[in-house]
């Protein structure tokens, strides 16, 4: 397999080269790109299996670069994009929502990792309709979208779309996820449960009664603040945190007065 980077950071470039060599030896790296130009020629010559792109180039940015690519080009490519924290939030928000994997920097090197891994591992390549998506997203206001489907990343790759409304509560252990669902299902996601925060709370239904529990106040029954306990539908208890049960109480009582 094959992969590049597209990328302005002579520093990013080496570190991500370097943990490319290191943990990926059998990846034929194909080289680097500094500009769009240059990105482009990159993927028409070399077709890479696996690319790595900045969105913020020196010289513009991922959607004059896409706008060069055709689709087509990238059905056989698992991208990956590079974001700054501090990107514009439609874009960091659309890159969660159409499911496409992406880096934010400073690069983590347990977090890379496991992106190529995933990317290695899984048939997660034809991303032409993931791309359309995320730019028909951006270029509409993605701020103002409400999608119908959460994206959750489970093992061997697989991305299953749950309705906002079948997730009843979160529950994050370590670096995994637990998604209890309507109907009394349960999917184990292999991203923790900070990675689907900022989508969550901006859809408006969920609150966060615990740094590791998110609950959808569409499903809550009943809140004892006494004992310290959430009330979920299909019979399902919750422990808040102390914090957390105080801040559920204040919105509770805001949203009757």
């Amino acid at each position: 397999m094959k992969i590049g980077l597209i990328e302005d950071n002579v520093q990013a470039v080496e570190l991500m080269e370097g943990m490319i060599g290191e943990h990926f030896p059998d990846l034929e790296f194909v080289g680097s790109a500094t500009n769009i130009n240059d990105g482009q020629k990159l993927i028409s010559k070399e077709q890479p299996d696996i690319l790595l792109v900045d969105i913020q180039l020196r010289d513009g940015s991922i959607f004059e670069l896409l706008k060069k690519v055709p689709v087509e080009d990238l059905k056989d490519t698992a991208l990956i994009f590079i974001t700054a924290h501090g990107t514009v939030e439609n874009i960091y928000k659309a890159l969660r929502l159409s499911a496409i994997d992406y880096l934010i920097k400073p690069i983590d090197e347990e977090q890379f990792v496991s992106a190529i891994e995933e990317a290695i591992d899984t048939d997660k390549r034809r991303n032409g309709n993931k791309v359309e998506e995320f730019l028909s997203m951006v270029q509409k206001g993605v701020l103002n979208l409400q999608l119908p489907k959460m994206p959750v990343y489970l093992s061997k790759g697989i991305i299953e779309f749950i309705p906002w409304d079948e997730i009843i509560y979160i529950k994050g252990e370590e670096n995994i996820s637990y998604f209890f669902l309507t109907g009394n299902r349960r999917l184990v996601s292999t991203k923790n449960i900070g990675y689907y925060y900022q989508a969550l709370e901006e859809n408006g239904l969920f609150f966060q009664i615990s740094k590791s529990k998110i609950i959808n106040l569409k499903h809550l029954d009943r809140y004892q603040h006494s004992q310290q306990l959430v009330e979920m539908a299909e019979g399902h208890q919750v422990a808040p945190s102390r914090r957390g049960g105080s801040r559920l109480l204040q919105y509770l009582k805001g949203k009757n007065d």
